[in-house]
């Protein structure tokens, strides 16, 4: 099968859905490109990765990586939205049989539709959304907007779509009632390299040194980026309230940071005295996060959900996420704990459980058979690909 992948953005060397299940499609047999913008990360929330790249926009050009060809078009970023230049003419220069678009409302699924509904080229067109609820526009222009898109647009768009995924009940529910999908939304999740993402008391150790974090210690790991959105003041909160009650603990907090946000962090360890116990890293390449998280005992993510909490699962760490988290039916099952949103004292509870190290390990049994189990990389590449099938039927 020929297939192509669409998307607005894809960042070099960072852990997101498109290369990752394009790369397991590959291993599977079949041909496949994705198409994208010549810009190297969003702006917004995504700006501090510009400590990562020394520009944000490169010239159009073609790339590899493991067998999937990378089409980088020339572009222009239009009110927060990507348009890929000759996006037509390049989807009809590789004749795909399946074209699968990241996100609903984005320029390229409009364009690739109308290319649908005028018979120009014969393709199966998938929608795929990730949109969370907790970032969904709440201001007036973004209720109009949405009003707009599922009044007007998408009772015209949704006619030429052949299959509409979501990656989890938040996003099935923002696809039915912001965008007013009316067609079946199946959920297919993200995945996550079980091979890869593994338990090793090697790594632990040698992470641990780069570190500085005591071999013994309790650690305690977030991952991602260091913005208010995340609420990695939270954290900091609970665990300090952890460590005025004398519980021993240690937290590394690994990603590019947004610079106020990071100095206001570092101030609310500081006032408490605590700067030998909260470990801030600059974030690293997606190849060498195994080891961080084999490092840790537990890994919290305060707010946002985050395919890192796959990948913590995978190497056995049990996970500490909030209530309104879209991965919460899932940790549930064993694999960690939830916390009430936005509170403090709740999550320094959640924190305080899992310092028993059986009970950690018997989580991060539960994570990892869970994840082998349901949610690899070849997992949801085999899902994707019989929802192709299904799609490509008269």
């Amino acid at each position: 099968m020929r297939i192509v992948h669409v998307t607005s953005y894809q960042i070099p060397g960072f852990g997101y859905e498109e290369l990752y299940l394009a790369r397991a499609q590959k291993a599977l047999g079949h041909e496949v490109t994705i198409v994208t913008s010549n810009y190297l990360h969003p702006q917004g929330s995504y700006a501090v990765l510009s400590q990562r790249f020394a520009q944000r926009q490169i010239d159009a050009c073609e790339e590899e990586s493991d067998g999937v060809r990378i089409v980088r078009l020339d572009s222009r970023e239009i009110a927060g939205r990507v348009w890929l230049r000759g996006l037509e003419r390049r989807i009809a220069q590789i004749r795909p049989d399946v074209v699968h678009c990241h996100n609903v409302l984005q320029f390229h699924t409009v364009r690739l539709a109308l290319v649908n509904a005028m018979g120009r080229h014969s393709f199966a067109l998938l929608v795929d959304e990730h949109t969370q609820i907790s970032i969904i526009r709440k201001s007036r222009g973004g209720r109009l907007f949405y009003q707009f898109y599922g009044i007007v647009a998408q009772p015209l768009i949704g006619r030429y779509v052949a299959h509409y995924s979501a990656k989890n009940e938040g996003s099935k529910w923002f696809m039915e009632t912001a965008c007013r999908i009316r067609k079946p939304i199946e959920i297919i999740t993200l995945g996550v390299d079980v091979d890869g993402f593994v338990a090793s008391t090697e790594r632990r150790r040698d992470w641990r040194l780069f570190a500085g974090v005591p071999q013994d210690a309790l650690l305690f790991l977030y991952t991602g980026k260091l913005i208010p959105a995340k609420g990695i003041d939270l954290l900091i909160r609970a665990a300090t309230k952890l460590l005025r009650d004398g519980i021993s603990i240690h937290v590394a907090l690994v990603g590019d940071a947004e610079s106020r946000y990071l100095e206001t962090m570092r101030a609310l360890v500081s006032q408490a005295g605590l700067e030998n116990r909260f470990h801030f890293l600059p974030s690293v390449p997606h190849g060498e996060l195994p080891s961080v998280y084999a490092a840790a005992d537990v890994a919290v993510w305060p707010r946002q959900e985050t395919i890192a909490v796959l990948e913590a699962l995978s190497t056995s760490l049990p996970v500490i996420i909030n209530s309104s988290n879209g991965y919460a039916p899932i940790v549930e099952r064993g694999a960690g704990l939830v916390f009430d949103a936005d509170d403090e004292s709740s999550l320094a509870h959640a924190m305080l459980s899992l310092a028993e190290p059986s009970r950690r390990q018997a989580m991060g049994a539960v994570g990892r058979d869970v994840v082998c189990g349901s949610y690899s990389w070849r997992q949801c590449a085999e899902r994707y690909l019989d929802a192709y099938q299904r799609a490509l039927q008269p």
